[in-house]
């Protein structure tokens, strides 16, 4: 089964790999990682915070080496820091199928999600057919 780990080198994997198994060991969520490299709390992982941040984690099977190309891997857009966001399309859960995740779900979450869905769709369907045109949602818009 391909992951979306696929699309990296070896060595970025083996380093997204040991993070993701230090998270499940210390029961630790991305948010909480997030907010731990991220030193000068300004909402932004940059390379330094990083790469300085990782390796005082103690995080076996990093290498020093290969934080560079991880960092450049995750900073999806390319602004020189890594958003809670970017951290999270990679690791943990991100790399469970859609339905895995809806597994995992809460059956109260799962409701909300539906119900704000539907909503959401009969504020589009401005005729009431059931059926959302482009014309409505230009309208709606």
């Amino acid at each position: 089964m391909k992951t979306r780990l696929d699309r990296f080198d070896a060595k970025v994997q083996n380093t997204l790999n040991s993070i993701n198994k230090y998270l499940e060991r210390e029961q630790m969520s991305i948010e909480d990682l997030h907010k731990r490299l991220d030193t000068d709390r300004d909402g932004g992982v940059d390379r330094n915070e990083f790469i300085e941040s990782l390796q005082e984690l103690g995080i076996q099977g990093l290498h020093r080496q290969d934080l560079g190309s991880t960092f450049d891997a995750l900073d999806a857009n390319g602004d020189g820091a890594i958003s809670v966001d970017e951290l999270g399309l990679y690791l943990k859960g991100a790399q469970l199928t859609r339905a895995e995740r809806e597994n995992m779900m809460p059956q109260r979450m799962k409701d909300q999600i539906n119900n704000e869905i539907r909503d959401l769709f009969k504020v589009f369907d401005t005729d009431g057919d059931g059926q959302v045109t482009a014309e409505e949602i230009g309208r709606t818009l």
